[in-house]
C-alpha cells in the first residue's frame, strides 16, 4: 500500500509532505492468528487493506506531527525505527502485521 500526506501539521507549526510504501499482511502469530482469521473471514480483501492503510496512515501522521519534518530528514533511521515501531503496535491491535515500511520526507513547510 502507498500512503502519501501532503501538509500533514508538525509540532511547533510548519508541515510536512510524505509518503510510505508499505508491505503487511494477516498476523501468523499464534496466539492471535485465529483471532485475525475470526476478524477477517468473511472481509473483502479491500476492507483488510483498507484497514491497514488508514491505521498506516494515521501512525504517520501522528510520528510527524510529535516530531516534526526536520527531526524526521536530520536523523532518518531513527526515523524508521521509531515509526516501525508504532506501526507494530497499531497493526498489531488489527492483528496485522507490516512486513516493511519505507517510509521518506518529501518536504518540509515553514509555519
Amino acid at each position: 500500500a502507498k500512503i502519501s500526506l501532503t501538509n500533514a501539521p508538525c509540532v511547533g507549526g510548519g508541515s510536512v509532505d510524505a509518503e510510505m510504501h508499505l508491505i503487511y499482511g494477516i498476523s501468523t502469530d499464534p496466539s492471535i492468528a485465529m483471532n485475525a482469521v475470526e476478524r477477517f473471514l468473511d472481509a473483502k480483501p479491500d476492507t483488510v487493506e483498507t484497514a491497514a492503510r488508514a491505521t498506516a496512515e494515521g501512525a504517520l501522521r501522528q510520528y510527524l506531527h510529535d516530531h516534526g519534518g526536520e527531526a524526521v530528514r536530520s536523523d532518518p533511521e531513527r526515523f524508521r525505527e521509531e515509526l516501525a515501531l508504532h506501526l507494530h503496535e497499531e497493526l498489531s491491535a488489527l492483528r496485522l502485521v507490516a512486513h516493511a515500511a519505507y517510509p521518506r520526507v518529501r518536504a518540509t513547510h515553514a509555519a
